[in-house]
């Protein structure tokens, strides 16, 4: 297995809006690596949304608040191996968009 990061181009994990029950939204390939950046979240509903961000069993971001209408970029750095999963999930149905960018390789 290559775990080098040199050879890393940039990469969308994820684009749409995660369901009320957790969901595998990205698994790395074998022999790949990659890295978690950026989340874009934007909450189109009227009321207090709620994110949660999983890295394989981990919450990452756990019922992370997006206010009635606002958008969020959050900055991260999660390097994920080779077999590693994101799921997400959302407490209110179709609340929060959320778009997941980063470099993969």
């Amino acid at each position: 297995m290559n775990n080098t990061m040199t050879n890393l181009a940039p990469n969308r994990f994820f684009l749409g809006v995660p369901q009320t029950d957790k969901i595998q939204v990205y698994q790395v390939s074998a022999a790949r690596t990659a890295i978690v950046t950026q989340a874009i979240l934007t909450n189109t509903t009227g009321d207090e949304a709620n994110l949660t961000l999983t890295v394989n069993t981990i919450d990452v971001l756990k019922k992370f608040k997006v206010a009635s209408g606002e958008t969020k970029v959050v900055d991260l750095h999660i390097v994920l191996n080779e077999g590693d999963t994101i799921s997400l999930q959302q407490e209110t149905s179709n609340a929060i968009n959320v778009a997941l960018n980063g470099y993969a390789g």
